[in-house]
């Protein structure tokens, strides 16, 4: 391997996650955040994703 070669694979990473990100701002799959909102607005995503966690360990069969 030579040593440009990890660069280039982060590189085409950050390349593909653009793409991505810009595919779902096309489709509608984005939120827009007011200036002094982001906090909130995080706050809530990690409260959605607690509850996403516990929701799926209940479901989880005990043995």
């Amino acid at each position: 391997m030579n040593a440009k070669e990890p660069e280039a694979a982060k590189l085409k990473a950050l390349q593909e996650a653009a793409c991505m990100g810009w595919a779902d701002i096309a489709a509608g799959c984005h939120a827009d955040v007011a200036d002094g909102q982001f906090e909130g607005f995080i706050a809530q995503l990690e409260q959605q994703a607690a509850l996403g966690v516990a929701t799926r360990r209940e479901a989880i069969p005990r043995g």
